[in-house]
C-alpha cells in the first residue's frame, strides 16, 4: 500500500505541469490568438481539455491498476473520486496560473519555461500537492504509525488538496477574462 501511495503522489505531482506553460508556450503568436472572435473561455476549454485527455487517461490507468493489485474496493473508491478530480483540478490550475502572467517575449521555446519563475511557482504548486501525500506517508510509516490511521489521513489529505485546488481554480477562472484583457504583445 506504500508503495501505491508512493508512486500515485509521484504521478500526480507531475501531472499538474504539463499545463503550466500553456499560455507562455504561445509567445508571440497569442497575438494571432487574442484577434480571433474566440472567447477566453472558449480558448480555456480547449486547451485545458487538450491537456486533461492524457493526464486523466494515466490517472484513471493508475487507479485502475493499483486498485486491481490491490484487490481493495474502498481504496479503488477514494481512488477514483479523489485522485482523478484532483489530477483534473491540477491542469487547471497549471493553464489558469499561467493565465495570469505569461511570458510571451521570448527567441527560444525552452525560455518560455526553463526561464519563467511564474511557470515555476505553478509548477511547485502542484508537485507539492503530489509530493506533501508521498512524504506524509513516508514519514509515518517510518515513525511507526499504523497503517490504518495513515491512511485515512492520507485521504484527507488529498481531499482537502482537491478542495482547495478547486477553489483556487474557481477564482483564477472567474478572473480569466480580465487577466486574457490585460496581456499586450
Amino acid at each position: 500500500m506504500l508503495i501505491g501511495f508512493t508512486v500515485l503522489g509521484a504521478i500526480f505531482a507531475t501531472l499538474g505541469n504539463a499545463a503550466a506553460t500553456t499560455f507562455s508556450r504561445e509567445g508571440k503568436a497569442m497575438a494571432s490568438l487574442k484577434i480571433l472572435p474566440v472567447s477566453i473561455g472558449t480558448v480555456l476549454r480547449a486547451k485545458i481539455t487538450a491537456w486533461l485527455i492524457p493526464a486523466v487517461t494515466a490517472a484513471t490507468i493508475s487507479v485502475v491498476v493499483f486498485g486491481a493489485l490491490l484487490f481493495d474496493l474502498q481504496y479503488f473508491l477514494l481512488a477514483v473520486f479523489s485522485l482523478i478530480p484532483l489530477s483534473a483540478a491540477l491542469i487547471c490550475f497549471g493553464a489558469l496560473w499561467d493565465l495570469t502572467a505569461p511570458k510571451l517575449n521570448w527567441t527560444d521555446p525552452t525560455q518560455a519555461i526553463k526561464h519563467n519563475g511564474h511557470v515555476t511557482i505553478g509548477q511547485m504548486a502542484a508537485m507539492g500537492a503530489g509530493l506533501a501525500v508521498t512524504a506524509f506517508v513516508t514519514i509515518f510509516c517510518f515513525c511507526g504509525v499504523d497503517f490504518d490511521i495513515i491512511s485515512a489521513l492520507s485521504w484527507v489529505l488529498i481531499y482537502s488538496e482537491l478542495a482547495i485546488f478547486t477553489v483556487v481554480d474557481i477564482l483564477l477562472y472567474r478572473r480569466a477574462e480580465k487577466y486574457y484583457n490585460r496581456i499586450e504583445i
